[in-house]
C-alpha cells in the first residue's frame, strides 16, 4: 500500500496537479502490478485480495 499526497507531479517536461490517492502495488512472477484508489477502504479491499503471506489491513 502506498499513500500519495496531493501536490505537483512531474508530467514529462511540465508539472500537473495530483489530488492524491491510495495505491496498491505488488510483484507477481517478477512483474509489478498496481492500481490507484480514491479512498483507503477501496485500496485495503484490493490489498487484502492479493494472495500471499502478509499482515491484512
Amino acid at each position: 500500500m502506498v499513500a500519495v499526497t496531493a501536490g505537483w507531479a512531474i508530467a514529462g517536461s511540465m508539472l500537473r496537479w495530483d489530488n492524491g490517492c491510495f495505491a496498491v502495488r505488488c510483484e507477481i512472477d517478477g512483474a509489478i502490478h498496481g492500481s490507484r484508489y480514491a479512498t483507503f477502504d477501496q485500496a485495503a479491499e484490493h490489498f487484502n485480495r492479493i494472495p500471499g503471506e502478509r499482515t491484512r489491513l
